[in-house]
């Protein structure tokens, strides 16, 4: 099944929506709604932290029995994890929402064939955020339905700093506060959508650059030469601003998902019930795919600006205009830095080999 370009920006629009991720002035001109997204927004947030403070309370308290403090010690980076997202993108909200309404044009005023490209790789992309659903959806209801299948209170924590009686107001209230952060932690999968959408509109915006340099510099057209050295410096500053906005998240995602694997693969050795196996292996492969969601189009990128350098040099450049030649060794030399989602000193460059190997050596420590 192939989507189309239109239903995927409907779908990220969806996504920012429901997530809270983008002000509601932009969907809605009512100060009363507007006023009502921001409170629905905060109180999710005090939920959020209230239940980090629980998970830090259930892992002191389980401090001995090593196979639930692991357990707990991965839930709380999942907890961190959306609490950082929905502040991540709460301060980028305004330039997240500019770089979609810019999606939104550049679909808007393509031609077919860019069209299709776009569709192309973002149905390629895509697939790997609908694994990381398939397999998060078992956590999900594994968590919310727990207290049913196993002797546990609530989906997430049962400790709680003061005494409540099951099946009251309060033990209602404190269960519905507890599948709300469920699902806070469901939607963190969305911010992963857009974001892969926000790579492949430049991963295509390259790609149509790389064609038309092979066919302008073949034609020998020095004036249309230089409107698209124009465009292709455009590309290197929206990449680098890119990059700026996802680089800090895409390393805490690393960070999170090798602490998640090693302390979710740990109880998965010794639970004996199928239900918290199932649990435990979901958590892992969404980890880990939740990452390979960002690699595939950043490795892409990479090469991309490898292949541009590639394209123009092997061109037959050489005799021509001397104009046309300074344009050419111009984007050869901006060619030459590497485009790519990286966090200098800290993550090197994401592309499939550096997953590779984090993933062999994940799986090799577990």
């Amino acid at each position: 099944m192939k989507f189309k370009s239109k239903t995927i920006l409907r779908a990220a629009r969806f996504f920012i929506l429901i997530t809270l991720q983008i002000p509601v002035k932009h969907f809605h001109s009512n100060i009363v709604v507007q006023l009502i997204y921001r409170k629905v927004w905060f109180l999710l947030m005090v939920n959020q932290f209230c239940m980090i403070l629980l998970t830090s309370l259930n892992v002191y308290h389980n401090i001995n029995n090593i196979i639930v403090l692991v357990e707990k010690i991965s839930m709380l980076m999942l907890h961190i994890i959306a609490i950082f997202n929905n502040f991540y993108w709460k301060r980028h909200e305004h330039e997240f929402y500019k770089m979609l309404d810019d999606i939104r044009i550049f679909v808007k005023t393509s031609n077919k064939s860019t069209k299709k490209l776009f569709n192309d790789y973002i149905n390629r992309y895509v697939i790997v955020v609908i694994l990381i659903n398939v397999f998060s959806v078992p956590s999900i209801f594994s968590m919310i339905f727990g207290p049913i299948f196993l002797p546990q209170l609530f989906p997430l924590v049962d400790i709680y700093p003061f005494e409540f009686q099951k099946f009251t107001i309060l033990y209602y209230f404190l269960f519905f506060t507890q599948v709300v952060a469920v699902y806070q932690l469901l939607i963190n999968t969305m911010v992963i959508f857009n974001s892969v959408v926000l790579l492949t509109y430049i991963v295509t915006e390259f790609k149509v650059l790389f064609n038309e340099f092979k066919k302008v510099i073949k034609k020998y057209e020095d004036g249309q030469l230089n409107v698209f050295i124009k465009k292709h410096i455009q590309c290197i500053e929206y990449a680098e601003n890119l990059n700026y906005m996802l680089r800090f998240m895409i390393l805490r995602c690393f960070v999170t998902v090798i602490v998640t694997v090693i302390f979710a693969a740990i109880p998965i050795l010794f639970y004996t019930k199928i239900f918290e196996m199932i649990r435990g292996i979901a958590i892992v492969i969404t980890s880990l795919m939740c990452v390979l969601a960002f690699t595939f189009p950043a490795d892409d990128l990479y090469e991309m600006g490898e292949e541009i350098a590639h394209a123009v040099y092997d061109s037959n450049w050489i005799g021509t205009s001397l104009s046309l030649q300074k344009s050419v060794i111009i984007i050869m030399c901006r060619s030459q830095k590497p485009l790519v989602i990286k966090v200098d000193g800290i993550l090197p460059a994401l592309t499939c080999k550096f997953y590779a190997s984090v993933s062999k050596l994940i799986i090799i420590y577990c």
